[in-house]
């Protein structure tokens, strides 16, 4: 009765192992695609934010521009 109790507890030590590689690569994949995500949507507003200066100091520019042609 004692190795089958011992070959119980093994079997259920073995399985909640299995059962935590499982979890850890489920959880390192959604942290992955979050933060992959995140960078993206990131890189995204960068370019939102580059594009948006670029025209504000190009309508400025240009103002000044036409303000030194006038005088």
């Amino acid at each position: 009765m004692t190795y089958d109790k011992t070959e119980n507890v093994l079997l259920d030590i073995r399985h909640t192992k299995i059962e935590c590689e499982e979890k850890k690569a489920q959880i390192m994949k959604e942290v992955e695609l979050t933060f992959s995500n995140v960078i993206k949507l990131l890189k995204q507003r960068k370019e939102e934010v580059i594009n948006e200066l670029n025209e504000h100091f190009n309508q400025q520019i240009g103002a000044v521009y036409e303000e030194e042609q006038h005088w």
